[in-house]
Parts: structure tokens; C-alpha cells; sequence
């Protein structure tokens, strides 16, 4: 794969308590990853090393990527080649030949960036789980934290996390994140941590911080604002929808149930079911307009 000539930028990233050290030649990339991932700068970047670029004139072959070439499509209708190699350091390369050199920066901007980024993240905590370093898993949800203790208020896309997470924060809540949020097994239950992942906040409003996690809130909507607490089973059958798998597989970047194959699903199911066992889960349902915020934490703080 081919890189911009010069010297490498490198930055060091802290999250979920773990460190890496995020590299690449493109100028541009660089500039992305440090504007975005400001608040998450930190740590000795000792815990495992990326480097990130764009090829803009080769199409890469399975020979080229041995831990995987994936083809993905851009909402733009464009082909992009994702070649991966993990050796010494993690090699991520995206590649789009064709593009004309003016359309080149809004395309960065809008799309392979962001997805770099974000493959960057997963790939780390992947290969965390892997190494048996920790024991993570990504929720889709909104994640705040209101007196020290988190809470997730989790989704599908259009359920309306990202409108939850602008009405906390004009409550004054910090923010983890609005479409993925990171937790992480510890010894006396789960932390939900800041995730810079794309959903409609700006990643400059996630904060880094990582706390204890308290309940879990299926959203929807209704006349009026409800909060009912989730059996077991229901409890399960809600989370198995919206987790990430925590570690690698071939089809980790599906988003339907109904994609995934069965090593997975038996992984979804055993991950739902921990998950379960340990944090209250809710219905919540929310009316359009001023919610009672401090009411709904309140009851979940006590078990309701």
C-alpha cells in the first residue's frame, strides 16, 4: 500500500484505561484524529500502535492485507477497500483510487475518516478482549453520567439517543457518547467509558470520563413519560439488539440480527445474559417536549 511521502505524525489516545499510539503520513488524517480525539489525548501509548492511511491510486488484493480486505459502499456510491495487517503495529489502510484530486477532501472528511477512526477504535478493544486484557463490549446507546454513576438510554438508529444525549447536556450531564458506548467488565460490576464514535454530536461534546454503570433504558415513545423496570428475560431479549460483539469475528460489522452467524449470535446471547444478570434494565418511554430527568435517575438509583 502506498502512503503520502514524509514523516509519520503520531499522537497518543487513552481509552477505556488503555492506551495507543495512533500514526500516519497523511497530513490531513493526522489533523482529523487530533482535532476529533482532543479530549482523549493522553497515556504513554504503550498498549498497542496504529497506523492509519488513505490510498488514493491502488486498489489493494488479498495478498496485500493478510488479516483482511473488506469492501465497503459509500453512501456516495463509491467502492472503499479497508486492508488490514496486524503484526508489530496494527495496519489500517483505506483505499478509494479514482477519485479526483478536488473531490478528495470532502470524501476524506465526510467518510473515510471517520470510518478510520473508527475502525481504529473497535480494532483496539478487539484485540484488548483478545489478548484477555479486559472484557468490553460496545452498547448501542446514549451514555450519561449524573452523580458520578452512568446510565445508557439504548437504541436502534431513529429510537432518539442523540436527542436524549442534546437534551442532557443542555441538562448539564456529561455526555459518553450517542451511538456506541464502551463498557468494561470490573470487579465489582460494569464502567461505561467516553466514546468518540460518529452519531450527531460532535466528538469535541463526548467527554472522556469513565464511571460506574447504574441501569439501562430501552427507549420509545408515548403520551407520557413512563419507566418500567425489565424482567430477565426481556432484559435479554432487548440487549441481544443493540451490543456490539466485543471480539473479532467475519461478520463483526453487520448491524442485523439476522447477519449475523451463529458463533455470534451464541456470543451476543452470552454477553445479553451477563449484562442482564448485572444492571437493571427499563422500558422508557418519553413524550416530546421537557423530560423529568432527575426523577427518572432517582427511581433507577433506587431500583424502581
Amino acid at each position: 500500500m502506498s502512503y503520502a511521502k514524509g514523516a509519520s505524525n503520531s499522537q497518543v489516545f487513552n481509552f477505556a484505561g488503555f492506551s495507543l499510539t495512533a500514526r500516519s503520513y497523511d497530513d490531513e488524517l493526522y489533523a482529523y484524529l487530533d482535532r476529533m480525539l482532543d479530549r482523549f489525548k493522553g497515556g504513554e501509548g504503550k498498549d498497542m500502535d496504529f497506523m492509519l492511511g488513505v490510498d488514493w491510486m491502488n486498489m489493494p488484493s488479498d495478498s496485500d492485507c493478510p488479516d483482511g480486505l473488506t469492501h465497503i459502499s459509500l453512501p456516495t456510491g463509491l467502492e472503499l477497500a479497508i486492508c488490514e495487517e496486524y503484526s508489530d503495529d496494527c495496519c489500517i489502510t483505506a483505499a478509494v483510487p479514482g477519485i479526483e484530486e478536488g473531490q478528495r477532501r470532502k470524501i476524506a472528511d465526510d467518510f473515510i475518516y471517520p470510518f478510520l477512526k473508527s475502525e481504529m477504535l473497535q480494532v483496539f478493544l478487539s484485540r484488548l478482549n483478545e489478548r484477555g486484557d479486559l472484557h468490553s463490549l460496545m452498547v448501542h446507546s446514549c451514555g450519561a453520567v449524573n452523580e458520578g454513576n452512568a446510565y445508557l438510554f439504548a437504541g436502534l438508529s431513529g429510537s432518539g439517543k442523540s436527542t436524549v444525549g442534546m437534551a442532557l447536556t443542555q441538562a448539564g450531564k456529561e455526555i459518553l457518547g450517542d451511538e456506541l458506548v464502551i463498557l468494561t467488565e470490573a470487579d465489582h460490576g460494569w464502567l461505561a467509558h467516553g466514546t468518540p464514535l460518529e452519531g450527531d454530536m460532535q466528538n469535541a461534546e463526548v467527554s472522556p470520563l469513565q464511571a460506574p454503570l447504574r441501569a439501562i433504558f430501552f427507549l420509545g415513545q408515548g403520551d407520557e413519560t413512563e419507566l418500567a423496570r425489565l424482567d430477565t428475560s426481556h432484559a435479554i431479549s432487548s440487549l441481544i439488539s443493540v451490543i456490539v460483539p466485543s471480539r473479532r469475528s467475519s461478520d463483526r460489522r453487520e448491524r442485523s440480527l439476522m447477519d449475523y452467524e451463529g458463533e455470534t449470535l451464541a456470543l451476543l446471547l452470552e454477553e445479553a445474559s451477563t449484562l442482564a444478570d448485572d444492571i437493571p434494565c427499563y422500558a422508557l418511554q418519553l413524550t416530546l417536549g421537557a423530560q423529568p430527568w432527575e426523577e427518572i435517575f432517582n427511581q433507577a438509583q433506587k431500583g424502581a
